[in-house]
């Protein structure tokens, strides 16, 4: 067995990397979804080489001189370095995300978190280029991602694959189920044992699309075979979730019957869903508080909430509930999840420190139990 965490590169994602850090191996590799460049800061010079400064004030009315900084370059990122060093010497797939406008709420995105994806949308040569980058790292996989409105010409497709492979590096092809067909050949004649292919059926269930995944299974691709699901739909609220219990809310069975299609492993978004970064309105102070702790022994997310709709507020009691089931869901006191919320016991109430304790407690059952 396979199993492939779906991350997108944001500020808890990058917590939970570093949280399951010992978790990867052969059988868990994350798959990273870039949506935007990691810079490091560039600061200002004087004429006389020294740091530009500039009077400032703190909330308290205390004034104070701080660098200046400047806007960085595309070319001056660092995310590939940055994603390197996180993960050392484990392999992870990078996948630079493309998105057709189609498949979001346009008007909930934060446009501004997502730059690099936007460019790459528009950019085919941007994109080609981004992922040849991976080539400088003996640990990053780099993902060629073909879907609706993204689909490569076969000779580049082909192109690509030879200049990766030439470079001594294996990769990973990602498809949308209704795609494979055209690009089966392809796949069956360019990649190697090392390689992958992950057919992609985003948040529908898997039996609908049989006959696709059929194919994958019975092809010839020597390729480890993956399929990819959402399995938490991006348009369920929080409000819809039961008041406790296991939720019937997220359909997991990928886990078990991707095994009856002859592949090699399945993937998902570890308990959370394919949702971009959405605008904030207000202090996020409405919504109901919950929290989500998968358990391997039923293949389901146990639903800790709180009554109130007082939105963040709600999160002391979520915690309090949590740490009441400690007992019961951690009964090792092993549970990556249950060391972070004893570690930022204060901490942890906001939704995306429950969305990274969420993934974290995912990730390592599945580790633990695989």
């Amino acid at each position: 067995m396979i199993y492939v965490p779906v991350l997108k590169y944001r500020q808890e994602e990058k917590k939970v990397l570093a949280d399951v850090h010992d978790c990867i191996s052969d059988q868990i590799i994350p798959l990273i979804e870039i949506i935007q460049d990691s810079f490091p800061t560039f600061y200002e010079y004087e004429e006389d080489g020294s740091i530009k400064r500039e009077l400032s004030q703190y909330s308290t009315g205390k004034k104070y001189y701080k660098k200046v900084t400047r806007e960085p370059l595309p070319d001056e990122n660092c995310t590939l370095e940055e994603i390197a060093d996180r993960v050392k010497d484990k392999n992870v797939f990078v996948d630079f995300y493309r998105f057709d406008e189609g498949e979001y709420e346009k008007n909930s995105i934060d446009m501004s978190k997502i730059k690099l994806s936007l460019l790459l949308s528009r950019d085919m040569n941007l994109y080609v280029q981004r992922v040849m980058e991976t080539n400088k790292y003996d640990h990053i996989m780099p993902v060629i991602s073909i879907k609706d409105h993204f689909e490569l010409e076969k000779d580049t497709l082909c192109d690509i694959i030879r200049k990766i492979k030439k470079a001594g590096k294996n990769l990973a092809i990602r498809i949308t189920h209704d795609l494979f067909t055209p690009y089966r050949v392809i796949c069956e004649t360019e990649l190697d044992e090392n390689d992958f292919v992950m057919m992609d059926v985003g948040e529908e269930e898997l039996e609908p699309h049989f006959m696709e995944l059929s194919a994958l299974g019975n092809s010839i691709c020597k390729a480890k075979k993956i399929v990819l699901n959402s399995p938490r739909s991006s348009k369920v609220t929080t409000a819809q979730f039961e008041e406790a219990g296991i939720t019937e809310l997220i359909d997991n069975s990928a886990r078990d019957t991707y095994l009856g299609y002859d592949l090699d492993g399945y993937g998902d978004y570890a308990g959370y869903c394919n949702k971009l970064p959405q605008r904030q309105h207000g202090l996020g102070n409405v919504g109901h508080a919950i929290a989500l702790m998968y358990r391997y022994d039923v293949n389901g997310f146990e639903v800790f909430k709180n009554q109130g709709n007082n939105g963040h507020l709600g999160y002391d009691n979520v915690r309090d509930q949590v740490l009441d089931a400690e007992k019961r869901l951690n009964p090792d006191r092993d549970c990556i999840a249950y060391e972070i919320i004893h570690q930022n016991i204060e901490k942890v109430k906001s939704w995306a420190a429950w969305n990274r304790i969420c993934m974290d407690r995912y990730i390592h059952q599945i580790y633990k139990f695989i």
